[in-house]
């Protein structure tokens, strides 16, 4: 019979196996702390594209409001000149001064359009040389 070969490793830890530990500790720190740096980055740029997207959302709810309360108020104030100006007409003519005559604005010239330039044709033919 062939002799059998007997596994030669003690159980008992040595210098070798703590050197080969903390090369082990060490890759796998890296790597973990490369894969940390990287999440932290993705967070910050969703995080500052989110809050940017919530930025534009409050500008456009604003400019919204805006545009609905002007669009409130300008009539009334346009009523409310011209109830101003149909109660002291009356009392202009009775002064002797006439109310100034509403203007309409002046139309608008029309604007002059450049004509657009014609571009040279180029030969047809060219010849590769």
């Amino acid at each position: 019979m062939a002799a059998s070969k007997t596994a030669n490793f003690s159980a008992d830890p040595n210098l070798r196996h703590a050197w080969l530990a903390s090369l082990g500790l060490i890759s796998v720190a890296r790597r973990e702390a490369g894969n940390a740096v990287a999440n932290a980055a993705a967070t910050a740029d969703r995080l500052q594209r989110r809050a940017a997207g919530y930025a534009v959302d409050v500008l456009d709810v604003a400019r919204g409001g805006a545009i609905t309360l002007r669009e409130q108020v300008e009539p009334k104030i346009a009523g409310f000149g011209a109830e101003v100006e149909a109660r002291l007409a009356p009392v202009l003519e009775k002064l002797g001064i006439a109310a100034p005559p509403t203007r309409k604005p002046a139309a608008r010239k029309a604007a002059r359009r450049a004509t657009p330039r014609k571009t040279a044709k180029r030969a047809a033919t060219r010849t590769r040389g």
